[in-house]
């Protein structure tokens, strides 16, 4: 009787977690594409056809950007996923963040399965799945459209386990081939998912749930389950290595190289960081102050470090009593490892609250079962200690009013970089999306200075460079345009942008010659942006060649079928070209 009614109590708060999370991101579902949104969706046609699908298995995520870059993220289902709501709901971002929503109580629900099955409490899980579902932290995995990543690897990488926990129950080969299928689809989703075969030996080797296992439980016995229930996990990670290998001609692609010392001196402020996020969800941005450690000091490395000591003591003690605080301790750490090689994000982006969205299902269930503990008084509600109901109703309260006011923040390119300059000041990329907003809106008096603090705190950042660069050619300064955009270049050469922008320049200044060998430039690098192959086929025209001018305008309307121009030159280039015939 008493099972009965916990169990029903635990369904309840499984409800209450759902309607909750609900309503805490209803005031994000009209925010418009943000951040990367444009880049990734709107102007991204390889998710806009069915035939980019073969692409998708065979090339990085952002090939469109630069067809000379090779990239480091291998992402074939979240293509996938980006061209399915393409195709249902067009370029709607009311559709976009209903899906994403939808994902997000969808791991929600998948959480408290896998918090029912490890603790065998319904409560504990129904608690687990409110925290989760209402965390701050997760508002840049589920309210940017882009970031939902996160929870489709959570999805899959979830699901997976959950199939190899059922594998162990129930002996019936469709449990650890479902397992292996769904470790494939989570692998394609994101590259974190590579921690699941450690998961799945860390439960082995723990036994967190020993009590009822029948199996031996000596160390070596545990380790040999553990590398037996793994290695089927790790063929199959070979398998996607090599894939991937393939795909990208290589492992990954350092944007920031960076000595081996610099990671190491920067790890604990960045996983103590982490913690404060996980504990402390306010302040959020998506641009936080996060230096690289170069050379270690007492605030920067040694009291970090010293933290990081006491949490491990702290969870090792609590550990020796329950080994289920052992695995959840490992669920946390395990998929932070692989964003802890901050060589592969661009300069000074060391840390992001999306890469805690599976991490904190390990703290959301510690931190159910530390409220399952409060037992003090005797006074009961639903069933449970009045302490019990007190401590999920403040916790769950606080963290919906974060995530609903967190929501915010992204309803605008222009407040989310307001946002960011206001929590990280230092943050160079923050201050520049700012000034570009400003810029955006016609604001030059306050753009243009704020970019020319940016570059001057961090002078080899091309990006600032080449945004004043192109302010400057819309202003019609166009000596202080080509001047950053040439710096820009000499930053980041492989960027097409930048050399399209000053072969406009050069042409409307008349040096002509220079013009084209920029727009050539370009066009190698980004051959399907706009108005560059028009402004090519106008310098050929001129010269007379009437047939790499038709090339070239015929190549413009391909690009853009409105530009009416394009069309009206393609006629007078036919016609020329049968004059000289």
């Amino acid at each position: 009787m008493t099972a009965t009614l916990s169990d029903q109590t635990g369904r309840l708060l499984l409800l209450l977690a759902l309607v909750a999370t609900l309503a805490a991101y209803l005031n994000g579902l009209q925010h418009p594409f943000v951040f990367d949104d444009p880049y990734q969706i709107v102007t991204n046609d390889a998710v806009h056809s069915w035939r980019f699908i073969p692409q998708y298995f065979t090339s990085d995520v952002w090939p469109h950007t630069n067809s000379l870059v090779g990239g480091s993220y291998y992402r074939p289902i979240f293509q996938m996923w980006l061209l399915l709501n393409y195709k249902i709901g067009g370029l709607n971002p009311v559709w976009w963040h209903v899906t994403s929503l939808i994902l997000h109580l969808l791991v929600t629900l998948s959480v408290f399965a896998l918090a029912k099955m490890l603790v065998n409490d319904e409560v504990t899980a129904g608690i687990t799945a409110l925290l989760f579902g209402l965390h701050p932290v997760h508002v840049e995995a589920v309210t940017w459209i882009s970031g939902v990543t996160e929870p489709l690897l959570a999805i899959f990488f979830v699901a997976s386990f959950l199939c190899y926990l059922q594998s162990k129950r129930r002996r019936s080969l469709i449990w650890p081939v479902l397992s292996l299928v769904l470790y494939a689809f989570s692998l394609w989703s994101k590259e974190t998912a590579l921690m699941l075969p450690g998961i799945i030996f860390l439960y082995r080797w723990i036994q967190p749930s020993a009590a009822a296992d029948s199996e031996p439980h000596t160390s070596l016995h545990r380790v040999k389950n553990g590398l037996r229930d793994a290695l089927p996990y790790i063929g199959l990670t070979v398998v996607y290595l090599g894939i991937r290998y393939l795909a990208l001609k290589g492992f990954m692609r350092p944007l920031t190289p960076l000595p081996i010392t610099t990671l190491i001196y920067s790890w604990p402020s960045i996983l103590v960081f982490y913690v404060r996020l996980l504990v402390w969800p306010f302040g959020l941005s998506v641009f936080y102050d996060t230096p690289y450690v170069k050379s270690p000091q007492v605030q920067n490395f040694i009291f970090p470090l010293l933290v990081l000591a006491a949490l491990s003591l702290g969870f090792y003690f609590l550990a020796k009593r329950n080994r289920m605080i052992a695995f959840l301790s490992f669920w946390m750490l395990l998929p932070i490892l692989p964003v802890l090689n901050f060589s592969v994000f661009t300069e000074g982006e060391l840390a992001h609250d999306r890469y805690l969205y599976l991490p904190s299902i390990g703290f959301c269930m510690l931190l159910a079962m530390a409220v399952r503990k409060l037992k003090k008084g005797s006074s009961i509600f639903l069933r449970l200690p009045l302490s019990q109901v007190a401590a999920v109703l403040l916790l769950a309260g606080v963290f919906a009013g974060v995530t609903a006011r967190q929501n915010k923040f992204w309803s605008s390119d222009f407040s989310l970089s307001a946002r960011g300059v206001e929590i990280a000041p230092g943050n160079t990329m923050a201050a520049n999306n700012l000034a570009t907003e400003m810029a955006v809106r016609g604001d030059y008096d306050h753009a243009i200075p704020l970019f020319r603090q940016v570059i001057e705190r961090r002078p080899n950042y091309w990006l600032p460079n080449f945004n004043l660069g192109y302010v400057y050619y819309r202003l019609g300064d166009l000596r202080e345009a080509e001047h950053y955009l040439r710096n820009a270049i000499k930053i980041s050469p492989a960027d097409g942008a930048q050399h399209r922008f000053l072969g406009f320049t050069l042409l409307e200044m008349g040096r002509k010659a220079e013009a084209e060998e920029s727009l050539r430039r370009a066009i190698a690098l980004q051959p399907n942006a706009p108005e560059q192959h028009y402004a090519l086929g106008t310098l050929l025209e001129e010269r007379r060649d009437f047939s790499g001018a038709l090339k070239e305008f015929q190549m413009e309307s391909q690009v853009n079928p409105k530009h009416a121009e394009a069309k009206q030159k393609i006629a007078e280039m036919e016609k020329s070209i049968r004059g000289q015939s």
